[in-house]
């Protein structure tokens, strides 16, 4: 498959950590995160390359809690679902690394949601 190859360089480059270090999130429907979600939805998770999950992470290692818990500074609720999802899979200890999102799950739950 041309696309999955094409993804797969692309998360194995350089543009992808930088685009990562500039901002995690945008731009949505090309960042390096969209590209991991959609190879993580082909089943695909393990061939992700470790440089651009490390750069997903650091990226939202720095990023400050309160800027998320305020829901002022991420774009998107749904992304930070998806990218909790994401990492879990590919082993990432996301409670561990990012403790904060579970905060900011817990906060933004809606009353008949699940339980962390």
């Amino acid at each position: 498959m041309v696309g999955l190859a094409e993804s797969l360089d692309y998360l194995g480059s350089e543009a992808a950590v930088q685009s990562l270090r500039r901002d995690a999130y945008w731009p949505k429907w090309d960042s390096p995160w969209w590209h991991m979600m959609l190879l993580h939805e082909m089943g695909e998770t393990r061939r992700i390359p470790a440089a651009a999950i490390e750069a997903l992470v650091g990226e939202l290692e720095k990023t400050p809690s309160t800027e998320f818990l305020d829901g002022s500074g991420y774009h998107c609720h749904c992304a930070l679902g998806c990218i909790y999802q994401l990492l879990a899979a590919y082993g990432v200890d996301v409670n561990g690394r990012l403790s904060w999102i579970r905060q900011w799950f817990l906060r933004y739950q809606m009353a008949d949601g699940l339980q962390l």
